[in-house]
């Protein structure tokens, strides 16, 4: 016994040879059945591209702490921005890197200010796995008897021992422990 269904896609009536066939065929042909699941992906796309524009349209004007230049964020963004642009953000900061250090350009090289001091005393280049160590531990002062130049991993143990003991390691300190390393408080020009 045949049963007659009606195609979900064009309308058309269609029948079947087993009834238990009706819940699970919806359409007359492959071809009716693909252009139907495009239109379900259409649908999807097009509701998606709507909440995206919804979510476009729901940005906020705000003024450029630096330059005073009005730029446009999303909500999300509305507590933690405060800059148009990364120069903005870096003129703000006055040059210095999230770890304190300050920075200047020269000839088209950025390098952090005490490692720059650094390598004018020594005459050189920093040699790879050199790091430079501020004494006292403030990053922002780079006189040469504050710094000391030593191998990547004595640096580390340094800060080891300072987070352990809590206290600062003074350069005779250091140098008793490291005599390899190069204080530039000895190597000041005359």
């Amino acid at each position: 016994m045949s049963i007659q269904i009606v195609c979900e896609f064009c309308r058309s009536k269609f029948s079947l040879a087993y009834p238990s066939l009706a819940t699970r065929r919806r359409f007359c042909s492959r071809s009716c059945r693909s252009s139907a699941g495009w239109n379900l992906v259409r649908d999807k796309m097009k509701e998606a591209l709507r909440v995206q524009q919804a979510r476009d349209f729901s940005r906020t004007e705000i003024t450029c702490s630096q330059c005073g230049k009005q730029f446009w964020i999303r909500p999300s963004r509305l507590k933690t921005a405060k800059f148009c642009s990364y120069r903005c953000s870096g003129l703000a900061h006055g040059g210095k890197n999230p770890k304190g250090h300050s920075s200047t350009t020269t000839d088209g090289e950025c390098l952090e200010d005490h490692i720059r001091l650094a390598q004018n005393l020594l005459g050189r280049h920093l040699m790879r796995g050199e790091n430079v160590h501020h004494i006292n531990g403030n990053p922002r002062d780079n006189r040469p008897a504050n710094l000391i130049v030593l191998k990547h991993g004595q640096h580390t143990t340094i800060h080891n021992l300072q987070r352990h003991r809590g206290c600062q390691l003074s350069a005779k300190d250091i140098l008793t422990k490291f005599p390899q390393a190069l204080w530039l408080g000895d190597i000041l020009p005359s």
